[in-house]
């Protein structure tokens, strides 16, 4: 066994003294000294890393070097089948017993346990597994273990699995898939790429024999393709003892086969491929120039740098394409030109548009002109300057809060490292980095990429859009034109304008705080301004630099005139692009270069919503933001044609998407047809009135004394105070109080069924079972149905997805309401094979007439209870936790973090308690039954 630990802190200390005192990087990047790193007799490879986020958690990873480019032909698809049958028995968990043994412990399936499977890798996780719980980490580790070398694929189970595979494949086959399918031949041309989607061939699933499968786990998956990485609250060294002891009698595979490196061939001209599909809702261009990679052993701190280049190419175009969209008549839906990853081995340079239908020559030569800009001329001073800013802050922040970083993010760093060789850094070592490389990158650097990468050589042009007789496609030859045409065109250098400084000039005059109240049980302070405004105020810590800012007031878009509900509904999304005070949405991201504040309004149903965020230096800023947005909001009539040209772009051929045709059914069968419950069509669009926004915005957001404001952050109650009362404290009240209005948008009483025909390409039948009822709403009835939701995620599971193999997934959901009035709807979901949606649907039924019959089976009750109260534990150690908490105390008079609303309830609960509840409600709710069904 070899361990480099030891040479990697020698290193590191080596290493940290110079970036403190002379700032001076190595040339190589030494690993986080942190992390324990080694490599067994056998082969297999190993990182461990304590770290405490979340506290008493832990999470457990096996990547394997092993995807579905290692099939031969006749296993087309069978590194993903692996994968499901990792989890169907291995030598020390027979059957679904490793899923059974960990759920018994709150760690759910899907949530908590899972796998993919790529082109070039598989990886497994067990994720925030708690630590105390005596022998459970030892049980993580031997399913790892049992993963590497010790799957027992009986021929029961894996002819078990087929339904579930196929009816994944059956859910995956999207027109944005099928499309996909068709360009890889011309993108990824002369190489393997194409000959795998991972999914794999449907019959081969349906046939393949049992050896073909072991043929190919015995070949891959062996312990030098194999990484064991474990993160989380515990003893390193007790850790890697017990993984050193356990993985290394794992016999090594004598004289294994190598593992390829899959090439992607050269090529000198620019291939063109047009494609469509009868689902397709959205016309596009793209084009793909294909770039070799940094080679792995070459991945120092230059390495480092030629990322940090990107990031900032990147950001600066994203920022000159976002000012483009909201001038005028936007020339494309969406557009980007950027450098990213691409396949193992290769990068990729892209100029991408979304188009407007039959204007994809315009779209095409637009964005292509602003890669030929950049091209030519590169970017300015100001946009660099501001790039660094931002970034320099993100990376900030990201330091600061290094303690919040979860495990599986240290894992994902790690299953990089071992796959491709990405440095493996300390937080510490690379915000040095950061610090010291960012402001010395120049402009000339920057700006000598776009000249780098946009070559003819290895160009791929991808036409894709609806299968429609009419539609006017960008042809090859049209294409070609249009860029030599570019090329030499007169193209003005981009015009940057700075921007001001100050997002007030006002002296504001404020108000001071007039009572106090202790609200003890929170640790919290309810402060009363001389404006009439409540704000409560609570310090948390646990996100070192963060400060988040929520308020409501009730009334909401219920007090909208229906005829003006689509305003009402796209307020908050069209407001967000006006800008504020006297600034346009442009200057105001300029003025806000280098801070991290954001703040957004919107309308609920029944409340008037603002929800913001900032750092600790920028905490003014966000409630500068906010005093603009009440004080001296902004209605920008430019920018609002240009979002609205979009959405009608994007709409307008919405209608081949079958996930739009079942949104629409559902809204209007679900809402029984009231006439505010409308779709968003082209008709919904224009009955938008840019004057009418305006006319809402200033009416619901006019009176600060109306709403409760909340403050919840890493900021001394002193230091929160004076900003609070300078601006919140400014804003104008009208000692006004409203209520919502219950328009009574309710679903059909009793029970409806209806099949629905779609045309689609692949047969497929979505089954939804929605149940809904007026219900009491208290924290008892609350605490029921998650748990009840929690009982049929694991019925649904074990019947209709294992047993059945109906379906990839059921989704079972359900929501209990306050306002406008208490109420509770569940909502199930699955896709299947027609021919079986009606059984798979009386499963439905049946599992819940079981629960109110004779109740759940005690361990799934267990389960579903331990699951929660897991989730709970885990959320108390974020600032979300004491925002959400103070927020529900005052908008539904509940308590949550009194135990007695929340864990008390839970560990209470008995089957003859979830059996009376589930009664209540499913008895006689009102049903809803679809089926959506293929047609010719």
């Amino acid at each position: 066994m070899k361990t480099f630990n030891i040479f990697i802190i020698f290193l590191y200390l080596l290493v940290t003294p110079g970036l403190k005192a002379q700032n001076i990087l190595p040339e190589a990047v030494p690993m986080d000294p942190e992390i324990i790193y080694g490599t067994l007799d056998n082969g297999m490879t190993y990182y461990i890393r304590a770290n405490k986020e979340p506290e008493k958690r832990a999470s457990f990873y096996i990547i394997q070097n092993v995807g579905a480019l290692l099939e031969t032909d006749q296993q087309n698809g069978l590194a993903h089948y692996l994968e499901h049958m990792a989890f169907n028995g291995t030598e020390h968990f027979h059957g679904k017993g490793i899923i059974n043994s960990l759920e018994k412990h709150g760690v759910a399936f899907g949530y908590n346990i899972n796998a993919y499977t790529a082109y070039n890798e598989t990886v497994y996780n067990l994720s925030d597994v708690p630590v105390d719980h005596p022998g459970l980490l030892d049980t993580c580790l031997l399913i790892l273990n049992d993963w590497s070398n010790y799957l027992l694929l009986t021929e029961e189970e894996i002819d078990a699995e087929r339904g579930v595979i196929v009816e994944e494949w059956r859910t995956r086959r999207t027109a944005g898939f099928r499309m996909m399918k068709k360009f890889m031949p011309v993108l990824l041309q002369g190489s393997k790429y194409p000959e795998r989607d991972v999914i794999g061939d449907i019959e081969i699933i349906k046939s393949f024999d049992y050896k073909t499968l072991r043929d190919f786990y015995h070949t891959w998956y062996r312990t030098d393709l194999q990484a064991i990485a474990v993160v989380g609250d515990f003893d390193a060294g007790e850790m890697e003892q017990k993984v050193t002891d356990l993985f290394s009698k794992i016999p090594p595979v004598t004289n294994p086969p190598a593992r390829p490196f899959f090439e992607v061939p050269e090529h000198d001209e620019t291939l063109y491929t047009h494609v469509t599909d009868k689902e397709a809702s959205q016309n596009s261009v793209d084009m793909y120039i294909k770039i070799k990679a940094v080679n792995p052993g070459d991945k120092g701190v230059n390495y480092l740098k030629e990322q940090y280049i990107r990031t900032l190419f990147n950001s600066m175009m994203s920022t000159r394409i976002s000012e483009l969209l909201q001038k005028g008549v936007p020339p494309f839906v969406t557009g980007t030109v950027r450098y990213g990853g691409f396949v193992r081995g290769y990068d990729i340079f892209s100029i991408a548009v979304t188009s407007k239908k039959d204007e994809d020559a315009l779209a095409f030569e637009s964005i292509y002109t602003e890669a030929e800009r950049v091209r030519r001329y590169g970017f300015t001073e100001g946009e660099l300057k501001r790039a660094k800013s931002n970034m320099l802050t993100n990376w900030e922040t990201y330091y600061k809060q290094r303690d919040k970083i979860d495990n599986d993010s240290y894992a994902s760093n790690i299953q990089s490292h071992f796959l491709i060789n990405e440095p493996l850094a300390s937080i510490e070592f690379e915000y040095n980095a950061v610090k010291k490389l960012v402001p010395e990158i120049t402009l000339e650097e920057v700006s000598a990429k776009a000249v780098e990468w946009m070559t003819r050589k290895n160009r791929v042009i991808i036409v894709q859009g609806p299968d429609s007789e009419d539609a006017g496609y960008l042809s090859e030859e049209k294409a070609n034109e249009i860029i030599e045409r570019v090329s030499a065109a007169d193209i003005d250098p981009y015009e940057d304008k700075e921007a001001g400084e100050a997002l007030i000039t006002k002296d504001l005059q404020g108000s001071k705080v007039i009572s106090t109240k202790q609200l003890e049980q929170f640790g919290a302070v309810e402060w009363k301004l001389e404006n009439g405004v409540k704000v409560v105020f609570r310090k948390a810590d646990f996100e070192k630099d963060n400060i988040a800012l929520s308020a409501y007031s009730f009334g909401g878009s219920s007090l909208v005139e229906t005829e003006f509900v689509p305003e009402a509904d796209m307020l908050a999304a069209l407001v967000s692009t006006y800008g504020a005070g006297d600034f346009d949405n442009i200057t105001l991201q300029k003025m806000l270069t280098g801070k991290k504040a954001s703040l957004n309004m919107s309308l609920r149903e029944v409340t008037e919503s603002i929800n913001g965020s900032s750092t600790i230096k920028d905490f003014e800023t966000m409630l500068q933001l906010l005093w603009l947005k009440f004080e001296k909001p902004r209605f920008d009539e430019e920018a609002h044609n240009a979002l609205m040209s979009r959405y009608t772009a994007f709409l307008s051929q919405m209608n081949n998407n079958p996930q739009k045709v079942m949104q629409d059914s559902l809204t209007l069968i679900f809402s029984n047809y009231h006439p505010r419950a409308r779709v968003m069509d082209e008709s919904y669009l224009k009955d938008i009135e840019f004057d009418e926004i305006e006319r809402i915005y200033r009416e619901r957001f006019k009176d600060a004394d109306d709403f409760t404001f909340f403050i919840v952050g890493n900021i001394e109650k002193d230091e929160a105070k004076p900003f609070v009362e300078k601006y919140i404290g400014s804003l104008t009240t009208e000692e006004r109080e409203e209520n919502w209005t219950n328009h009574e948008v309710n679903g059909p009483q009793g029970k409806t069924v209806k099949e629905i025909g779609m045309e689609l390409a692949v047969p497929k039948s979505t089954v939804i079972v929605s149940f809904s009822k007026k219900l009491e709403f208290n924290a008892y009835n609350r605490q029921a149905f998650r748990v009840i939701k929690g009982i049929l995620d694991l019925r649904y599971t074990e019947t209709i997805r294992e047993e059945e193999g109906g379906t990839y997934g059921v989704s079972a959901n359900i929501t209990t309401a306050q306002y406008p009035e208490e109420k509770v709807d569940a909502l199930i979901l699955f896709d299947c094979d027609p021919e079986r949606a009606n059984d798979l649907k009386e499963i439905v039924y049946r599992e819940i007439e079981k629960l109110y019959t004779s109740g759940p089976e005690q361990e799934d009750l267990d389960k579903a209870i331990l699951n929660i109260i897991k989730t709970r534990e885990e959320s108390k150690q974020h600032n979300s936790y004491w925002l959400s908490t103070l927020y529900s105390y005052y908008y539904s008079g509940i308590d949550y973090n009194d135990p007695a609303n929340y864990e008390d309830i839970l560990k209470g609960f008995t089957i003859e308690d979830i059996r009376s509840v589930a009664g209540k409600f499913f008895k006689d709710a009102d049903v809803i039954d679809l089926v959506f069904k293929p047609v010719e």
